[in-house]
């Protein structure tokens, strides 16, 4: 789900053939699809997918365990902004359920999809804050 180089380019979240950095490496967008931001509270963790027009179109979402760790299973759903706000709807839309490549794709499959994506991208944020050893 996710690559990097020798060469520490940015790592990359893949899901549905669209390629997705972290949101605070945005800069190095390059090839990428969008960015993705992670965020905790007290019973999730969400990772907010955004797109080139920096507008959030879907997320991925778990449910915290005891540790503070994502459980294993999640759910897909749409978020998207207005005026007053960012929301988040607990499904996904067809366009959702399209960009995310989980049209037609059984209910434990997609469940184990979106945990799998939180869990990668959870990963890819800890490396990207890393701090780096310079020669």
């Amino acid at each position: 789900m996710h690559t990097t180089s020798a060469r520490q380019e940015p790592a990359m979240l893949d899901v549905g053939g669209k390629r997705y950095i972290p949101a605070r490496r945005a800069h190095d967008v390059g090839a990428a699809d969008g960015a993705f931001t992670v965020k905790r509270n007290t019973h999730n963790i969400v990772v907010t997918f955004i797109g080139r027009d920096g507008l959030p179109f879907g997320y991925a979402a778990v449910e915290r365990g005891r540790d503070g760790e994502p459980k294993r299973d999640g759910w897909f759903g749409t978020a998207f902004r207005r005026d007053d706000g960012y929301y988040y709807m607990h499904g996904s839309t067809p366009a959702t359920g399209r960009a995310f490549e989980i049209v037609g794709m059984g209910y434990a499959d997609e469940r184990a999809l979106a945990g799998q994506v939180v869990r990668t991208a959870i990963h890819i944020t800890r490396v990207a804050t890393a701090p780096r050893l310079t020669t």
